[in-house]
């Protein structure tokens, strides 16, 4: 499997995971500000993870996973090749599915964007009842994005400004825009992944619960709050981007904000979940670390150091074979190029006498010199 695609499979695993340990054990409690850090972590550490590498710590020893240490003369250039593997058809299609869909999200996500950034142009500051906000031109459904709130006043009555504003500067005091910029963002790299379509949403919905719990906390009428959740719930829903005051369904939102707070016991559910999902992904991540295949690595040694070369490596010069003291009274200059075998490769390209390795090189005056003559 093509490295790309071993990466995606352990984010969106992971992705998984988080969202149906939010879904089933943790959405149904009461403790938004706990729910909120599990999202944002379950994110940052389903794109990140894969990238740590836990083998250093699980192995006192690090393997060379299969690279051929060579011991160069006095020159110390040596050039490692590594295998080159091609995609098949099949990945190469599935490639091009994936970065198409991603382009696609990515074009729809600066879309959003640049939608937002025509209404703020459109928009004039203004302020009501001490809080300050941009006067849209034309009627939208009230929201906040980063740190500025944006609404309509025409369609709103007076009382209904007030709850508006105060809930919108609670989106905005605590950042909740980066939230959904982050799941934004997840998504455009893992939209062919239901959950993270579904943590997106995860992520704005309890958002929502949250500041509902902030405003009933600073001492809002309820009723007179919920009635204007109604009232306004018939206006259509803003960019994905922007924390919309009526984003979620009036029933929902109030059987939440009536909802009894949950036991303080049931707070250990997220010390026992995160390490459930945590570490069984790193283990996971340490046991199929594989080697790279990249182009060819060249590794220098530095010239005063003395290092032995094994008598059982084979050396050909220009197609010849050479004894040691040849390759040592090389000089650098003169060298075109030098390939190392081993292995199989070795045993294959010259025989027996390959299966201690070999060292090819070619020199300035018979660069033609591509294989053993």
């Amino acid at each position: 499997m093509p490295v790309l695609f071993l990466y995606l499979l352990k984010v969106n695993a992971t992705l998984v995971l988080f969202y149906l340990a939010y879904l089933f054990l943790l959405r149904p409690l009461t403790f938004y500000s706990l729910n909120r850090i599990f999202l944002v972590f379950g994110i940052i550490f389903s794109l990140i993870y894969p990238f740590i590498d836990v083998s250093r710590v699980l192995r006192q020893h690090q393997e060379l996973n299969g690279r051929f240490a060579a011991f160069a003369p006095a020159w110390r250039s040596v050039l490692l090749l590594p295998g080159h593997t091609q995609l098949s058809t099949f990945w190469q299609v599935i490639t091009v599915i994936f970065w198409v869909g991603a382009v696609l999200m990515a074009l729809r996500f600066f879309g959003q964007l640049f939608s937002l950034y025509r209404i703020h142009r459109k928009s004039n500051p203004t302020n009501y009842g001490g809080f300050r906000y941009r006067q849209a031109n034309a009627l939208i459904n009230p929201f906040s994005f980063w740190q500025t709130v944006y609404l309509y006043p025409g369609q709103h009555r007076q009382d209904e400004l007030t709850f508006i504003l105060r809930h919108e500067y609670i989106h905005v005091r605590q950042w909740h825009t980066l939230d959904v910029l982050l799941g934004e963002v997840n998504f455009v790299l893992c939209w062919f992944n239901p959950a993270a379509w579904l943590l997106k949403h995860a992520v704005k919905e309890n958002l929502e619960f949250l500041t509902d719990r902030e405003m009933l906390q600073s001492g809002v009428n309820s009723q007179a709050y919920q009635y204007s959740l109604v009232r306004i719930s018939s206006l259509s829903q803003g960019a994905a981007l922007v924390n919309n005051f009526n984003f979620l369904t009036t029933k929902k939102r109030v059987a939440m904000m009536n909802k009894k707070q949950s036991s303080l016991m049931l707070v250990t559910r997220y010390a026992v979940l995160i390490p459930l999902i945590v570490a069984p992904m790193l283990a996971f991540t340490a046991c199929n670390k594989e080697p790279t295949t990249t182009s060819p690595i060249t590794v220098l040694v530095k010239a005063n150091v003395q290092v032995k070369t094994p008598d059982a490596i084979v050396y050909y010069i220009d197609g010849k074979e050479a004894v040691l003291d040849a390759v040592e009274n090389l000089d650098p200059k003169n060298i075109k190029s030098l390939h190392v075998y081993k292995g199989e490769s070795a045993i294959k390209a010259f025989g027996d006498k390959g299966g201690n390795g070999v060292v090819q090189i070619t020199t300035n005056k018979n660069q033609d010199y591509s294989q053993v003559q």
